[in-house]
């Protein structure tokens, strides 16, 4: 219902109408638990809808609330020797790490993934894998705005080893027995694309079909949270669509993915659907004016704020020239 009224803007009160469904669900939810009264094995999906809620309202209060929330059930589960949800939620937050490397989780938090640690592997690879992405992006920051500082050579090495390093992580993860786990590998290879082209291990046959490969990946995924709004804010969907190469039908499909979840959010009310992205797209990081162009595509001149996106699409991040 939150979600519901935060989509209409017909009248200005929405707004307070949708922050009173969702105190009002995060109470009850709160009172029943207290009660003894709400099953124990439905309580961390309806937490996690109740986080994902919270990222799309922009209610970052609200999000940290929640994610202490699931950080409490999990170690309460952990006392009881209740383990069985925990391996789902480890696969939820594989898929949402793509999104953490790129600065707009749904629901991944470092509080989650210490709370489940030694539940699952592949989530603590994929976290580690992500810790060491997020430092890339960030000594490639400093590279692109420091030209003149002192340790250019220095922090250009660490990006090149880091790189490698990460190619071959992603590589191993590509042979996992899980489609999101193989997702993520597939999004860190094209990330490093992206981030970093002198890592010239790619060639342009390969991202197609690592591209083909992320759809059939995607299509295997037996879960989907709260549906045309995980497609809507989907990283590695965004990922593929700016990676792949022009006309294939992998990229068309990502491409196609977007705007059909852009279309149903419309449908439900929404009137300026980007609005959900709009703090996130205007940050000034790698590979952003990428992700920027991609949905002024999706938006195909039809949403409200495409004049603003196209102001947003020249950035000082542009794309890489390899180091001379």
């Amino acid at each position: 219902m939150a979600i519901a009224y935060g989509e209409s803007l017909s009248e200005p009160r929405t707004d307070h109408t949708a922050e009173a469904y969702s105190q009002y669900a995060t109470n009850l939810l709160i009172q029943r638990i207290q009660a003894g009264v709400a099953k124990a094995d439905n309580i961390s999906p309806i937490v996690l809808t109740m986080t994902v809620s919270a990222r799309l309202m922009g209610n970052d209060s609200l999000w940290n609330m929640h994610i202490n929330g699931l950080v409490a059930i999990i170690k309460e589960r952990r006392q009881q020797n209740k383990l069985e949800l925990l391996p789902w939620l480890c696969d939820v937050l594989i898929l949402d790490a793509v999104n953490y490397i790129l600065g707009y989780p749904r629901v991944y938090h470092c509080t989650l993934i210490d709370a489940l640690e030694n539940t699952s592997q592949s989530l603590s690879e994929v976290a580690r894998i992500s810790d060491d992405l997020i430092k890339m992006r960030e000594l490639i920051d400093l590279h692109l705005l420091n030209h003149k500082h002192t340790d250019q050579n220095r922090i250009v090495s660490q990006i090149d080893v880091l790189s490698i390093k990460l190619f071959n992580e992603a590589e191993i993860l590509l042979t996992d027995g899980k489609p999101n786990v193989r997702v993520f590998a597939i999004c860190v290879e094209l990330l490093l694309k992206l981030l970093w082209p002198p890592l010239e291990l790619q060639s342009q046959e390969k991202i197609a079909n690592l591209v083909s490969n992320l759809k059939t990946n995607m299509n295997q995924i037996p879960f989907k949270p709260c549906g045309i709004y995980n497609d809507f804010t989907s990283c590695p969907i965004m990922l593929g669509a700016v990676s792949g190469v022009k006309d294939t039908p992998a990229r068309q499909w990502c491409v196609n993915t977007l705007k059909t979840a852009l279309a149903g959010i419309r449908l439900r009310g929404w009137g300026e659907p980007l609005t959900i992205l709009e703090k996130w797209l205007k940050k000034e990081s790698m590979p952003m004016e990428d992700i920027r162009g991609l949905w002024k595509e999706v938006a195909d001149g039809e949403v409200p704020l495409e004049d603003e996106l196209a102001g947003m699409c020249v950035s000082p991040f542009s794309r890489l020239s390899p180091p001379t």
